[in-house]
């Protein structure tokens, strides 16, 4: 399934996990405890479980998130400014600003970035290589990331009316009905650094990979989604990045 070759031969590949201090709904969230460990520690570990990725950068704000990411392995090159640390601020202006001071302080240009979100914890860490091998294999190819397929009807509202979103077989037998995909760039996303501007960081010539999880779901932004993390590993024994 991956290539044989060293994938250095096609450029830097590296990880960086945005973690700032502020967080309204769950304070302190990406150092919350989760089965023993900080939430940040999830998303460095799925960096490191990657063949292909040669280093795992955290982007933060806090000298507190500094030290427990230098702990469990990653790089803070530097701190993020307050400006980009907004509740407003974008993922792509995040990381944008990163690359640009990644490569103006460090003389280090990546061409493939992989993306994970610190309160995604449930995620294949198999997928994770198949995302950036889709990109190693095919130049073509800006962006590969996770999805979770829903058989579930979706509406919306436009300009006060309610509009079927899909509207082919919406009512056939879930085996037969065709799904829709959920993006879960969360769990994982490889992308070129081309495509991280500060109005997306999707290319246009996308690979998806399908999320087969049995739990396809839990994304940690309050104490409620903490608690039912901490529920799955308990008792239904799944472990983050399994």
């Amino acid at each position: 399934f991956y290539l044989k070759n060293k994938h250095q031969t096609y450029g830097k590949i590296i990880s960086v996990i945005l973690a700032r201090a502020g967080s309204k709904g769950l304070k302190n969230k990406n150092l919350r405890n989760l089965d023993g460990k900080p939430l940040l520690y999830y998303a460095i570990e799925a960096a490191k479980s990657s063949k292909f990725i040669d280093k795992i950068y955290v982007s933060t704000d806090s000298n507190k998130i500094k030290k427990i990411a230098i702990k469990y392995g990653a790089q803070v090159p530097f701190l993020r400014s307050k400006k980009l640390s907004r509740d407003d601020t974008t993922t792509e202006e995040t990381l944008r600003n990163f690359l640009d001071k990644l490569k103006i302080k460090k003389n280090y240009n990546p061409d493939i970035i992989v993306y994970f979100q610190t309160t995604d914890i449930f995620r294949k860490k198999v997928l994770i290589d198949e995302c950036i091998n889709n990109l190693i294999v095919n130049s073509k190819i800006d962006s590969s990331f996770i999805v979770t397929p829903l058989h579930k009807n979706f509406w919306q509202y436009k300009k006060g009316k309610a509009i079927r979103i899909n509207k082919v077989g919406v009512y056939l037998p879930r085996q037969k009905k065709m799904p829709i995909f959920r993006e879960d760039t969360g769990l994982c996303l490889a992308t070129r650094n081309k495509c991280i501007t500060k109005t997306k960081r999707i290319g246009k010539n996308v690979k998806l990979v399908l999320n087969t999880s049995k739990i396809d779901m839990v994304d940690i932004h309050t104490m409620n989604d903490l608690n039912l993390a901490n529920q799955i590993i308990k008792n239904i024994k799944l472990k983050p990045n399994f």
